[in-house]
């Protein structure tokens, strides 16, 4: 049972309610997690993608992730800015080749709004789709075609910036963007827990 010392061990003062008195304490409890996380992510070891998290992704690294089975990865233009999200699927049956999927995300939402655009054949070859809604010299897709004529190249990272994607550590959405996906936290997250994104090296597209 609740005793009043416990209670004022928690809030310094006594509750006549038993359920205020939990509600508090779970508050309380809340709080506490919320700045302990804050704390963690402000970490500079954290920060610069040694806690356990690695941010962006090598070129090699693309390679291993992006032909997984399921992946979505995110290339950002150091040139230009210019940011695509991919998702790249290997379906349940094989013709004999190594086949995989590749649709772009269109939407805001990067659960499901994503378009077909083609297909890579054995890791290397990207051909475009005719049943593609987006034409084949539409941005995203001229973009991936270069990424996949490239992506062996050992100076690729001086051109673009990849980022497998992530998921928020607060509330398990799918993360994208690579502002959220370095911090660890969406944009209403992030908010909440009171911590700023400190991302330096977002500017490209190549």
């Amino acid at each position: 049972m609740t005793t009043q010392t416990q209670r004022q061990k928690y809030f310094g003062v006594d509750q006549n309610s038993p359920d205020e008195w939990i509600q508090m304490k779970n508050e309380f409890a809340e709080r506490e997690r919320l700045q302990e996380t804050a704390a963690f992510m402000s970490d500079p070891d954290y920060r610069s993608g040694q806690a356990g998290h690695s941010y962006p992704i090598t070129g090699a690294e693309f390679l291993t992730m992006a032909f997984a089975g399921s992946a979505r990865i995110t290339v950002v233009s150091k040139r230009t800015g210019t940011r695509y999200t991919y998702k790249i699927s290997k379906p349940r049956k094989q013709s004999g080749r190594d086949v995989f999927f590749i649709s772009v995300l269109t939407s805001p939402d990067n659960e499901t709004g994503y378009s077909f655009i083609g297909t890579v054949f054995d890791k290397q070859t990207f051909k475009w789709s005719g049943k593609s809604s987006l034409s084949s010299t539409c941005p995203s897709v001229q973009g991936f075609s270069w990424l996949i004529r490239n992506m062996k190249r050992s100076d690729i990272g001086n051109q673009v910036t990849l980022y497998r994607e992530g998921h928020c550590l607060r509330c398990g959405r799918t993360l994208t963007v690579p502002e959220s996906i370095v911090s660890g936290y969406g944009p209403e997250c992030v908010q909440m827990i009171g911590i700023g994104s400190d991302v330096n090296d977002v500017n490209g597209w190549a």
